[in-house]
């Protein structure tokens, strides 16, 4: 919960974003297309089921490996990684 609550309010503050939290936002989406507003709820339904195919008729333990599987392959995305939105940094950052 505290790396989504950091995540967000980095986000507000520098516009960027880690891969981590890119894909999971994603595959949020994918699981709860009703939650989205009805004026984006098309393109954002259709990217995240590009991503993850089936994912609501999966098990929760499939859809978390699933969840794990985009996450390693996007940090592989040098197009991706070097996008001024993505932070690259490692996830959780030492004190």
């Amino acid at each position: 919960m505290t790396s989504d609550c950091s995540s967000a309010g980095t986000t507000m503050r520098t516009k960027m974003m880690p891969v981590e939290a890119q894909v999971h936002q994603i595959w949020w989406i994918a699981l709860h297309p009703d939650k989205l507003d009805p004026k984006h709820a098309s393109k954002l339904t259709r990217i995240s089921n590009k991503f993850f195919p089936g994912l609501r008729e999966r098990s929760r333990a499939k859809q978390k490996r699933m969840l794990k599987r985009v996450i390693e392959r996007a940090r592989t995305n040098k197009k991706l990684m070097r996008d001024p939105r993505t932070d690259s940094r490692p996830l959780v950052l030492s004190l």
